[in-house]
């Protein structure tokens, strides 16, 4: 998208957002839609390209530094960091699917080095990480987290964790069912070991969101695919 249209949208939406953000929030939302667009200059463009603050890292390095950091004008900086980074993902990728380029980016570092062809060999010892950690965080205290940061760390986590099963899986019907029973677990071991937390199907079902997620990622191209075999 052109960078004169994320000046124009992104002052727009800063604009309405300010009387129910404040000035410092929206300021910084409008800036963060409109420079975001930095890394688009030092990278090659080759597809699968990777934007780093385009990516869900990014999304997310920025939210946790909101939670750790106990101040209200950084935390103020952050979240409009944090919402600007998404208004400006989202229209960027509106206008991908418009070209029919959805697929020219990377959306995450795990996907680029994925789709590169890069660390393929650490896939299978990056899912057993991936899964310890699953059952790790499942038995840490609480960490007082806010209710929405829960709800994107279960979604995001259960969505990489369903794309590596598949991957070394090679067959989506095996790494789907997988990763739901290892949510199941996960919610088990935290009424076991931490009954103060509680595990629930309601943190089951926004785990099963990542999990479709992924499936849905998996579809869309593999029906991409199928076409391109069609027309060729």
């Amino acid at each position: 998208m052109k960078p004169s249209t994320h000046i124009a949208t992104g002052f727009i939406a800063g604009f309405i957002l300010a009387p129910f953000w404040g000035i410092v929030q929206s300021i910084f939302f409008f800036l963060t839609s409109v420079l975001v667009d930095v890394d688009r200059v030092i990278v090659k463009k080759r597809p699968p390209v990777l934007y780093v603050f385009h990516t869900v890292e990014f999304l997310a390095a920025v939210k946790l530094l909101d939670v750790f950091i106990k101040h209200d004008f950084i935390s103020a900086v952050l979240t409009g960091i944090f919402w600007g980074a998404i208004f400006h993902m989202t229209l960027d990728t509106i206008d991908a699917i418009r070209a029919g380029a959805l697929f020219n980016r990377a959306y995450s570092v795990i996907e680029y080095l994925i789709r590169t062809g890069k660390y393929k060999k650490f896939i299978f010892s990056l899912l057993i990480v991936w899964i310890v950690l699953t059952f790790g965080f499942a038995v840490t205290p609480n960490l007082n987290l806010d209710f929405s940061l829960k709800v994107i760390g279960h979604v995001l986590w259960f969505a990489i964790l369903t794309f590596l099963l598949y991957r070394v899986s090679k067959a989506l019907v095996i790494a789907a069912p997988v990763a739901f029973l290892f949510a199941l677990l996960a919610e088990g071991c935290q009424k076991i070991f931490i009954p103060s937390r509680g595990g629930s199907l309601r943190d089951v079902g926004i785990d099963c969101i990542g999990i479709l997620i992924t499936a849905g990622v998996y579809y869309v191209f593999k029906i991409r695919k199928n076409k391109k075999k069609v027309i060729s």
